[in-house]
């Protein structure tokens, strides 16, 4: 908390691998690890697409703030996803 105060944001991968397909396994338990440690901490959480791989396989990264800080992480996804294209279909 005494890092994150009112103003801060932790920018982290959103999952240690890229988008599964669907039907596909979900990985290792550990894998988990990446989004559940901050529901167990009870810390906002959002999730921003920041593009697509070479098969256009989506790419995110999740943002975490304090406690009742979820309107800075609006923000800030909302800046991320404006400089980066935002969400594309990938349906053709």
């Amino acid at each position: 908390m005494d890092l994150l105060k009112d103003d801060g944001i932790l920018i982290f991968p959103a999952w240690p691998t890229t988008a599964f397909y669907q039907y596909e396994a979900l990985g290792s338990m550990w894998s988990m690890m990446y989004t559940g440690i901050w529901n167990a901490l009870r810390l906002p959480a959002i999730v921003c697409p920041v593009g697509l791989t070479n098969d256009f396989v989506p790419l995110s990264v999740q943002m975490i703030a304090s406690p009742d800080n979820e309107r800075i992480l609006m923000a800030a996804a909302q800046d991320i996803e404006r400089d980066h294209g935002g969400w594309v279909s990938t349906w053709n």
